[in-house]
């Protein structure tokens, strides 16, 4: 490694920014790699590793920070289906802990006293003790007699109101209204055909994503006829649940990335010139051993490249 180059290593750092990320990144890291394998003295070390390390970290946070809008369809999909399958699992978790939480006694069919003064407030208490309104939106928990009316409820409330024999029996259900969306979870107390039912529910603002995606500032709906979809739009299909649809343009413009590459571009300058500056030095003092000079050409060559 002490036999190679040591100037047109540095000077090959210059056009490492030139190459596109994430392996503009690598290469300047192997050639700072390669010019300490050649042992250079400690100043100078202490003079260009800082510099150096503040390029490698430009270059890298250029990838992490990039937008990635241009991210393929199924690419959208996946991410987006797994945010959305998400949603639905925390409100299934949250449905079956609040019902395992209700008396055993509302699951004797028209035999629960749930209306009672008394059994109402056990019922609140018992729901506000299952804490609903984990992650964004706004969580609540529903405790509704066989006709469809609360009896109980624990959270923030819903941005759409429940009408009487609106819920189904089970499942996954949704409302959706102008500029929210509302995901609904129900889950039975009992198997009679007419029970009493807990509902988990969660509502959101249907301007940007309520899970990470590519692409959060998108516009969003939910159907039950995916074929009512705009055209071109992203359509997000999960068993026995509503089609996610999410818009094909941006909500907002994007907003550029930070520039990082020059950032990067000076960071090597000012280690090349400190290193030219250093070495010139070398050739206005005078030293014992004249072989230990500096050559004039490559502390020419330093500057400039610095330059």
């Amino acid at each position: 490694m002490r036999r190679l180059p040591e100037v047109p290593i540095l000077l090959a750092a210059l056009a490492v920014p030139l190459l596109p990320s994430p392996f503009s990144a690598v290469a300047l890291l192997a050639l700072g790699v390669v010019w300490l394998r050649r042992r250079p003295p400690q100043r100078e070390i202490a003079v260009v590793g800082l510099p150096l390390l503040v390029a490698v970290a430009a270059l890298a946070g250029e990838t992490l920070l990039r937008p990635r809008l241009d991210a393929p369809p199924e690419t959208w999909r996946r991410a987006a289906g797994r945010g959305y399958e998400r949603l639905w699992r925390e409100l299934e978790r949250d449905a079956g802990a609040a019902a395992a939480a209700l008396p055993r006694t509302l699951q004797a069919p028209l035999a629960a006293p749930a209306s009672t003064p008394a059994a109402q407030l056990d019922a609140f208490r018992r729901l506000a003790a299952q804490r609903p309104g984990r992650g964004a939106g706004r969580h609540t928990l529903l405790l509704v007699d066989p006709d469809g009316a609360p009896i109980a409820w624990a959270g923030e409330g819903l941005l759409h109101e429940l009408g009487a024999g609106e819920l189904p029996r089970a499942g996954r259900h949704f409302k959706a209204g102008f500029g929210a969306a509302t995901l609904l979870v129900v889950e039975p107390l009992g198997a009679a055909r007419r029970p009493w039912r807990v509902v988990a529910g969660a509502s959101y603002a249907t301007a940007s994503l309520p899970f990470p995606a590519p692409d959060r500032e998108r516009r969003w709906a939910l159907v039950e006829d995916p074929g009512g979809a705009l055209p071109g739009a992203l359509q997000v299909p999960l068993p026995a649940s509503p089609t996610l649809v999410i818009a094909a343009a941006r909500r907002t413009a994007a907003a550029p990335p930070p520039p990082l590459r020059p950032l990067a571009w000076g960071a090597l300058a000012v280690a090349l010139l400190a290193l030219a500056v250093m070495r010139g030095v070398g050739l206005v003092l005078p030293v014992q051993r004249p072989e230990a000079r500096e050559r004039r050409l490559w502390v020419a060559a330093l500057a400039l490249g610095g330059a």
